[in-house]
C-alpha cells in the first residue's frame, strides 16, 4: 500500500517540486486514480478472504472429517471432547485482515465513493 502510495508520488514528484503550494490539488488528482488497485484489493478479499476466514476452513474440515469417521455412539466422553473441542481463533491474524476492508473503505470513501459498494 505503500508502495503504491509512493508511486503515484514518485510520479507527480517533478510537478510538486515545481509547484510546492500546489501540493493538496496535485495529490487530490492522483490519489484517486489508484482507487483501481484498491477496489480489485477489496473484491479479493472480500470475495476469497474473508469468507475462508469466517468459515474457518481448517477447523470446519477436521470436525466433519471426524465426524464422519467415528460412530458417535461408540466413542467415550474423552473422545467425544476430542472430536467437538473448540479451535482457537487466530485474532492477530483474522481481525487484521477485515479492519483493513472496512479502512480501506472508510478512507477511499471521501476520494472515490465507487470503493463504498465493493467494500460493502
Amino acid at each position: 500500500y505503500i508502495t503504491v502510495t509512493a508511486g503515484a508520488l514518485w510520479t507527480s514528484l517533478a510537478e510538486i517540486i515545481d509547484h510546492p503550494q500546489k501540493l493538496l490539488l496535485i495529490l487530490g488528482e492522483t490519489l484517486p486514480k489508484l482507487a483501481g488497485y484498491f477496489i480489485s484489493l477489496l473484491i479479493t478479499k472480500t470475495l476469497a478472504g474473508l469468507p475462508m476466514v469466517l468459515l474457518r476452513v481448517g477447523a470446519l474440515s477436521r470436525m466433519m472429517f471426524l465426524r464422519s469417521c467415528f460412530n458417535k455412539k461408540r466413542l467415550t466422553q474423552r473422545e467425544l471432547k476430542e472430536v467437538y473441542r473448540k479451535q482457537p481463533i487466530f485474532y492477530g491474524w483474522e481481525y487484521p485482515t477485515q479492519f483493513l476492508v472496512i479502512i480501506i473503505c472508510f478512507t477511499y470513501a471521501c476520494i472515490t465513493p465507487i470503493v463504498l459498494p465493493v467494500g460493502a
